[in-house]
């Protein structure tokens, strides 16, 4: 009797310890399922981000110009990017520092009061506030592939590439533009979150530009390719 039941425990058992296994065995596929399907949906990610910007770079010079931007002949709109800033360097701060002195000179009385008429002067100076930069318009910056141009509520600048020196890119958000028929650089903030956009624009409308559009779109197909031969399994 004892002998039946040890060995009907221990079918229990080996029944208890066949599903546990089954439930961990099933558990780990799904997580490996899930895993690998992680991997290939970043990778499909990062395929169709790659194929929209060649058929980007492709369509340039072929849609409507944006609202907004009037091009010059032969002129291609690349991007516009809207709620940018204008930034210039403005002093804050400042105030006026200096003393007081005078005499003071009986002119006679009114009502039994003593009325005095008192000469003075002042002498100081005005001390300039910290330059900072600061927002001086709000608009929209456009860029073709001949030239960079804000457009906002008071002001606007026009950044020819014939006559561009250096773009400095700042990892907040801030592109200055040094041009050589302007004595002041040209600052344009747009903000951290679509940097890697308005550098694709730049590298797009420079290529142009310079003639090596073919070359750039060559590159970008090539990036694909790489992208499809390491598809995952």
């Amino acid at each position: 009797m004892f002998g039946k039941l040890t060995t009907a425990w221990n079918e229990r058992q080996k029944t208890r310890s066949e599903k546990k296994q089954a439930i961990l065995a099933t558990a780990h596929t799904a997580a490996v399922a899930q895993a690998r399907q992680q991997v290939l949906n970043e990778w499909t990610s990062e395929r169709d981000q790659a194929q929209s910007l060649v058929a980007f770079a492709e369509s340039v010079g072929s849609g409507p110009t944006s609202s907004g931007f009037i091009a010059h002949a032969g002129e291609a709109l690349v991007g516009a990017i809207n709620n940018c800033s204008l930034v210039e360097l403005r002093n804050v701060g400042g105030h006026y520092t200096g003393t007081s002195q005078g005499i003071s000179i009986p002119i006679g009385s009114l009502s039994g009061r003593s009325v005095r008429y008192r000469v003075g002067a002042q002498k100081g100076h005005f001390v300039a506030g910290t330059p900072t930069p600061t927002a001086i318009d709000q608009g929209t910056f456009f860029i073709s592939d001949q030239r960079l141009v804000f457009t906002g509520a008071t002001m606007s600048k026009e950044c020819r590439f014939d006559k561009l020196l250096s773009l400095n890119h700042s990892a907040d958000g801030t592109l200055t533009i040094a041009v050589s028929n302007r004595q002041k650089n040209t600052v344009i903030h747009y903000g951290p979150a679509i940097i890697s956009v308005v550098d694709f624009y730049l590298d797009l409308a420079l290529a142009r530009f310079h003639g090596r559009n073919d070359e750039f779109v060559a590159n970008l197909r090539s990036a694909v390719s790489e992208i499809e031969a390491r598809r995952p399994a």
